[in-house]
């Protein structure tokens, strides 16, 4: 894999949920759609969320983990209130994990293996900046989509795919 773009991947649970009948298939199956553009993915596979425990068995987990996979536990992500009343968080947002994310493999800007490119699994409008930030320092957005998701998170994308048919592999 000397010149094929290395792709990251960061997956958002909490509006992108996996068909856990196909997590033996996935890296299979997410290599195979970024084939079709030139990619593979790299060692940067990270799995954000508020629910990581509630979608995942424990062999699940040590399945996914077996494939490279790392969890970031997130705060849930409510709508925003008028007045910014209630705690605060205790864990990152999502899109908090992306920027710092996005630090490290900037940190590393050395390495010749580093991704230069990111698959964001989302359905998150709410990811639009982090994206445009991305996009912005060079790297390429390939975007696996809910099906819900609002068509204008897909303006910052490179590319789009929906999540459901990428984990069937039938992207």
């Amino acid at each position: 894999m000397g010149d094929v773009n290395r792709v990251a991947l960061l997956w958002d649970l909490n509006t992108c949920p996996p068909l856990n009948s196909e997590l033996p298939n996935l890296v299979t199956n997410v290599n195979a759609t970024l084939a079709a553009v030139g990619c593979c993915l790299s060692n940067v596979r990270v799995i954000v969320g508020d629910n990581i425990n509630q979608k995942f068995s424990i062999a699940e987990k040590t399945l996914l983990e077996g494939q490279g996979f790392t969890f970031v536990h997130t705060s849930e992500r409510l709508p925003a209130c008028e007045y910014h009343n209630g705690n605060k968080p205790v864990l990152p947002a999502p899109q908090l994990v992306l920027e710092t994310e996005l630090l490290k493999l900037s940190a590393n800007h050395q390495d010749p293996l580093r991704p230069r490119s990111i698959l964001l699994i989302t359905g998150d409008y709410g990811f639009f900046r982090s994206m445009n930030n991305f996009r912005t320092r060079g790297y390429a957005i390939y975007l696996a989509e809910a099906e819900d998701t609002d068509p204008a998170l897909r303006t910052t994308a490179t590319r789009a795919w929906t999540w459901i048919r990428i984990q069937r592999g039938q992207a």
